[in-house]
């Protein structure tokens, strides 16, 4: 009978895991469309959204998005460039920095670019660039280098 019961257990712990998995993948989508949303609202997201509700679906992402979230990572940059609110910008690049896909290196990159030298917002994108780079071992040591590269010292 151990047996028997121990497999029934462990049925119930992987239904258990999988639809805790499932749960996850459904609230991903559901920040993930509020941000979405949110980027294509308008030139300043402050006036046509509430931040608290964008910066609860961000802060959502850097706790449990991943290298899969393609479109979160382009939701987080353009609402990086579309709001002033310094909350919601460093959440964007935590977003950016926890997704580390190759769309969302991109983004930073991109958004590097955009700052001007002078920005108080480069140092901090170039620093998550740097860690994302570094703790992506899929990343090409080409590619890998050509970030560091545009990054400098």
């Amino acid at each position: 009978m151990k047996i028997g019961s121990g497999n029934i257990r462990l049925s119930a712990l992987r239904r258990f895991v999988t639809s805790a998995r499932m749960e996850l993948a459904r609230r991903i989508q559901n920040h993930t469309r509020i941000l979405r949303d949110a980027a294509k609202s308008s030139p300043q997201i402050e006036v046509a959204w509430e931040m608290t509700n964008v910066t609860r679906s961000l802060r959502f992402i850097v706790d449990n998005g991943s290298s899969t979230d393609k479109q979160a990572a382009g939701a987080a940059a353009q609402i990086f460039a579309r709001t002033s609110n310094a909350e919601a910008r460093r959440l964007c690049l935590d977003a950016l920095a926890r997704i580390n896909n190759k769309i969302a290196r991109n983004e930073l990159l991109r958004l590097y670019r955009s700052e001007g030298a002078g920005s108080e917002w480069r140092p901090a994108i170039a620093e998550r660039l740097r860690k994302a780079v570094a703790e992506d071992g899929r990343m090409k040591p080409a590619e890998a280098d050509s970030v560091r590269n545009q990054l400098g010292p």
